[in-house]
């Protein structure tokens, strides 16, 4: 894939979530992807939890695994920090000051560098919650990103 290409196939997703995220109340992880099946979307194959994240990555990785992916994108809610902002605290940025709810997208292809964009999740009292705009970020990508969900392409098959 293009970068191009990523950035139509990010922009088609965020519709698509926004839609979700309007219906119902917030969403769960969900993980697109393309390989010998065609284009796949897989949602959380269960709760997602503290105690589930481990085992939800090995069945993704899996997945893409038996499925040949070629990329793989990540959609989550997620908190997000200024870079700046994270020394001093821990890893757990839910208690963080200056924390930002936000919708992330995670592109992993074998062919360009990552590529993820983020959509604010805005709760005004009274009201609908609601997404910000969509913002892509273009390789390369500032700060770092780094967890159980970080290079879920089978090895090998990452770009850098």
């Amino acid at each position: 894939m293009t970068p191009s290409q990523a950035k139509e196939l990010i922009e088609k997703v965020a519709k698509v979530t926004e839609q979700a995220f309007r219906t119902c109340d917030g969403i769960d992880p969900v993980f697109h992807f393309e390989g010998d099946r065609g284009f796949t979307s897989l949602l959380c194959p269960m709760e997602y939890t503290p105690e589930t994240k481990d085992l939800v990555a090995a069945v993704i990785r899996r997945a893409l695994e038996i499925d040949n992916a070629k990329w793989v994108m990540m959609v989550s809610e997620a908190w997000s920090l200024e870079q700046s902002a994270l020394e001093g605290f821990p890893k757990d940025l839910e208690h963080a000051p200056g924390r930002r709810e936000i919708i992330f997208y995670r592109l992993e292809d074998t062919d360009i560098p990552e590529m993820a964009a983020e959509q604010e999740i805005f709760r005004p009292e009274g009201k609908p919650r609601y997404l910000g705009e969509l913002i892509i970020k273009e390789p390369p990508i500032s700060g770092t990103s780094e967890g159980r969900m970080v290079g879920l392409l089978p090895k090998g098959k990452m770009s850098s």
